[in-house]
């Protein structure tokens, strides 16, 4: 016989925002973060602030790039719908232009 799993859609799983700062001393090394978004739905939101060296980020949920930002110096945020319950975490990989690069990023909880 095989085994199976099942998903009782009354489970639920909290989220935990996230807000960090980063330091990349090496362009050729991203950063990757764990993300706990839960299973509620509703708009996330990534928020950067870059210090003057380019910086991507690149939030990965479902299977997909969500919110590419491209490399950019400065502050700014992008959001996605996380519009089913599952899967309750994503990944975020922070990728430097250049050695030395640092700033800070945050998520949100969906709402």
């Amino acid at each position: 016989g095989g085994s199976f799993q099942i998903f009782c859609p009354t489970n639920t799983i909290s989220c935990v925002a996230h807000s960090a700062s980063y330091t990349i001393a090496d362009s050729g090394t991203p950063h990757h973060l764990d993300i706990m978004l839960g299973t509620d739905t509703g708009i996330v939101t990534l928020t950067y602030a870059a210090g003057g060296i380019a910086d991507k980020f690149v939030l990965r949920w479902n299977g997909a790039d969500v919110i590419n930002t491209g490399f950019n110096t400065g502050t700014g945020s992008f959001i996605f719908n996380k519009n089913t319950a599952f899967p309750p975490t994503a990944s975020l990989t922070i990728t430097a232009a250049s050695d030395g690069s640092g700033g800070g990023v945050s998520v949100t909880c969906p709402a």
